[in-house]
């Protein structure tokens, strides 16, 4: 096996082996099982660890899965969700994957734990096929699917939108190097294909960082063809991967524009330069012994020791190293010291886009799939040299310095510093350890000719399998001391056999190997520490079986025949976006980007500052931890946000009178001991109407109608001045009398205030996108409707003799839509077109025209010629 690859990798599709992939499939479906056998084999709802409010995620996200599948059985596309925080863009939110393929098992089928468990199966398949095209061996392509499939990181977040993105980092490799290598219009559709999908996965710092890393590999992809020869034309090598890269953004630009465009209207969760905020000194230890601080919540992105132990030894000898090895070892480098703050890769968080996407997650798949490539050629590489009789001394330094810091460093620290003693999981360290010397026994066995060919990588894949089961499970302490004896009972029998025999019976070594991963599997399945359903089966919301006191509130509204109106609650009332599966309009919601101006009116209510005045600019070195404490000390939106997950008001703001201007007509709050619950507004205006099981619902009778009208209004520059005056006494306490307006009113006003008894306004949803209201003004005023206002969204009158006139939308209370109206009968029509999902239908479809063209223009050429020769 040559070492520097100075000819291009075989076509392997050519000599496709069915079977072969059978096998493939088969396993990573049987291994997917195994890691989560609770859930497979038992039928529970998946979902991983709760998160810090004791929701798990699939509480956020599958009541949108909900809400488009039932516009979607309809016959209608939703783009906007009116049910959430005043209203927001659906599909330009981006985590709502609108357009996702896979979703079809969910908006169809229901098949929620089908869909997360397929997407691990797809990443482990096409690992191995992109390990194939570099011309890996079959055992080394296995061990770089088993580093990409069962990361920590996926199972820990395999709820999430940007998992959907990151399984096809693989996909995208090899399509892309196919196209650079071979060429062909078809490799060409399939590459950028693979692009849009990643486009369409549901996050953008997961879209965004796998399109870097992708987009670089491309371009070094053909400069290492140029490197090979081959006759590969030059303006494939240098421009292939880019073309790519722009035709697949093109071809999800459905997705990218709408995203764009809410971007700049919205509150983002994330600050600019939180890309620089790194992990402490300890991190490094973490990322050989996951889990090393007891009880600290962190997020183990790491592959395990023995897949890091194989990157390591791939990268050994930079002067014989694999050219594909440079790019996959220049990652992880690059992200693994900005994780560390090692200075100058701190600079790199600094960086434009990398600034505002940095959350230190979100790296880590890009960093895992290049040491899973990495693992499985230092696999590549171990079974070469010992097979031809060269020495392994690099492997073994690699083992002793794992065995440093994973096992020394704590135990030294432990005994050292204070602060830690007893902090530090030393079992977990153990086993790590464990692993590691058994696999070093294991290749100095084999260095001696003690073991078989295939006994090593065997042993190699096996002991890789469970230090993955180990990272994500969390094993430690005792169980991990008593595992670490287990580990190293194997290459102790086989040593001493091979000592005093001279060789080990043929298939002997696989009995201690199995009965190893058996224990360590057994442990796996008892912990499971990520992935663990409290108290059995997770119950997703059924908007056929809705809560008690839901149906209290929409048949108590529906006495009253008062229209559209909204909920608000304690963080536990009713867990975030659960409204929507529902059919309530609430105030609260889980996202990470909200309409900024009704953000900011929330800020208004809750008197928090926001975070981007107090957290900016950031400091040019700053670990989590000193982040964290900046923003708790600054009692900011983004410190109340991560208490609540979700945007919301705070319990003791209900009786302010910008919540009756929201409409909020019903309050929830939830304690099973009802005398530690908040504040419950107490007056004439306030009704308890339900109080059972937990849970409390109060009526707020003082709340404004949805619409309304205004004969009254202040006119003020910009939404700083508006908000300003949102938040003074004087205007609270006029609120139904007047309106903040900002811009030039089309005609005059009679400063009369609120509207007459005499006059009516009826509020009629049509849809997410549409809402009639009827209006019968005596005077000239101001249609008030307090759902964002957002672009995208028209109104038209409709006039006596039936047509239709459009109207400007006036920003009405900073975050509302203001139409004028003259005195009269009306009826005003709400609409969301958004041109961005326009321009994006188009400029994708253009593009797929296109590409089709160019696929299809030979084998038309070729018809015509058969034809004219006939």
């Amino acid at each position: 096996m040559q070492d520097f690859e100075s000819l291009p990798p075989q076509w392997v599709g050519r000599k496709f082996r069915g079977r072969e992939y059978a096998v493939v499939v088969a396993v990573v479906v049987l291994l997917v099982i195994l890691t989560f056998p609770k859930y497979t084999l038992s039928s529970a709802q998946l979902f991983t660890r709760p998160w810090i409010d004791g929701h798990a995620s699939e509480f956020a996200f599958f009541p949108w899965d909900q809400f488009i599948s039932r516009h979607l059985s309809s016959g209608e596309i939703p783009f906007w969700n009116p049910f959430e925080a005043g209203g927001n863009p659906l599909v330009a939110n981006y985590q709502s994957s609108l357009f996702y393929p896979l979703k079809f098992l969910v908006y169809f089928f229901g098949a929620l734990d089908t869909y997360l468990l397929v997407r691990l199966v797809l990443a482990g398949v096409f690992m191995y096929r992109f390990c194939r095209f570099l011309r890996l061996s079959r055992l080394s392509a296995w061990m770089g699917t088993l580093v990409f499939t069962l990361q920590s990181y996926f199972l820990l977040f395999l709820n999430l939108p940007h998992v959907n993105a990151e399984v096809f980092i693989p996909l995208v490799l090899f399509t892309s190097a196919a196209y650079i290598r071979f060429g062909g219009p078809w490799r060409f559709l399939a590459a950028a294909v693979s692009v849009a999908i990643v486009a369409y996965g549901g996050h953008p710092e997961a879209t965004f960082y796998v399109l870097l890393f992708t987009g670089g590999y491309s371009v070094f992809e053909g400069w290492v063809a140029g490197k090979g020869g081959g006759g590969i034309p030059a303006v494939r090598r240098i421009l292939g991967g880019p073309l790519i890269h722009a035709c697949g953004v093109c071809l999800g630009a459905v997705q990218i524009l709408p995203f764009l465009e809410y971007l700049g209207q919205a509150w983002h969760i994330h600050a600019p330069g939180v890309g620089g905020v790194h992990r402490d000194a300890l991190g490094f230890v973490e990322f050989v012994v996951p889990h090393l601080r007891s009880g600290h919540f962190d997020f183990p992105m790491g592959v395990g020791c023995i897949a890091l132990m194989l990157a390591l030894g791939a990268v050994i000898g930079l002067r014989r190293l694999r050219a594909r090895a440079v790019y996959f070892t220049v990652i992880p480098v690059l992200f693994g010291g900005l994780f560390l703050g090692v200075w100058p890769f701190t600079e790199l968080g600094r960086l434009p886009f990398i600034g505002e996407a940095g959350n230190i997650k979100y790296p880590a798949p890009i960093v895992n799939a290049s040491l899973a490539v990495l693992a499985a050629m230092g696999l590549d590489r171990l079974r070469s040299r010992t097979d031809g009789g060269h020495p392994c001394r690099g492997f073994h330094f690699l083992g002793a310095g794992l065995l440093v810091v994973g096992f020394g460093i704590p135990m030294v620290l432990g005994i050292l510093r204070e602060d830690l003693r007893g902090k530090l999981d030393t079992g977990a360290c153990a086993l790590v350890a464990a692993m590691v010397v058994g696999i070093s026994v294991f290749i100095h066995l084999r260095q001696k000719r003690v073991l078989g060919p295939r006994a090593l990588p065997m042993a190699c894949l096996a002991t890789g399998l469970a230090a993955l089961w180990t990272h994500h499970a969390g094993i430690g302490g005792k169980t991990g001391w008593g595992l670490a004896g287990i580990v190293l009972v194997g290459p102790a029998l086989a040593a001493c056999h091979a000592r005093w025999r001279g060789s080990l019976p043929r298939g002997r070594v696989w009995i201690p190997v199995c009965l190893t991963l058996l224990a360590v599997g057994i442990v796996h399945v008892v912990k499971d520490r990520v992935v663990d359903p409290p108290g059995g089966r997770r119950l997703l919301p059924d908007p056929e079986i809705p809560p008690e006191f839901v149906t209290l509130i929409l048949e108590e509204n529906a006495a009253r025949k008062a229209g559209p109106f909204r909920i608000a609650g304690e963080p536990l009332a009713l867990p975030a976006n659960q409204a929507t599966v529902y059919g309530l309009e609430d105030v609260r919601s889980f996202d990470a980007l909200y309409v900024d101006r009704f953000f900011q009116f929330l800020n208004v209510i809750n008197e928090l500052p926001d975070y981007r005045e107090v957290f900016l600019p950031l400091p040019p070195r700053i670990t989590q931890q000193e982040a964290l404490k900046l923003l708790i000390q600054s009692r900011c939106d983004w410190y109340f946000f991560e208490q609540t997950k979700r945007s919301g008001i705070k319990p003791e703001k209900f009786t302010d009178p910008l919540v009756d201007l929201l409409g909020v007509r019903f309050f929830l709050y939830y304690s099973m001991d009802l005398d530690r619950q908040g504040p419950v507004p107490i007056g004439p205006d306030y009704r308890v109407i339900y109080d059972r099981h937990g849970y409390r619902v109060v009526a707020n009778d003082r709340a404004l109608p949805r619409a309304f009208l205004v004969h009254s209004a202040e006119r003020v520059a910009s939404a700083g001045r508006a908000k300003a005056r949102l938040g003074e006494a004087t205007f609270k306490a006029c609120i139904r009398d007047v309106v903040i307006l900002e811009g030039r009113l089309p005609g005059p006003l009679p400063d009369t205030g609120r509207q007459t008894p005499e006059e009516t306004v009826r509020v009629r949803r049509e849809g997410p996108h549409h809402t009639r209201v009827d209006v019968e003004a005596k005077q000239p005023g101001v249609l008030v409707l307090t759902d964002n206002n957002y672009p995208g969204w028209e109104a038209v009158r409709r006039l006596e003799d039936g047509r239709e006139e459009p109207v400007d939308i006036l920003p009405a209370d900073l975050a509302f839509r203001g139409v004028y109206l003259p005195a009269g009968t009306h009826q005003v029509h709400f609409r969301y077109r958004p041109r961005s999902v326009l321009y994006g239908g188009a400029l994708a479809g253009a593009v797929l025209v296109l590409i089709l063209g160019a696929c299809l223009l030979p084998p038309i050429r070729r018809l015509f010629r058969r034809r004219g020769g006939e």
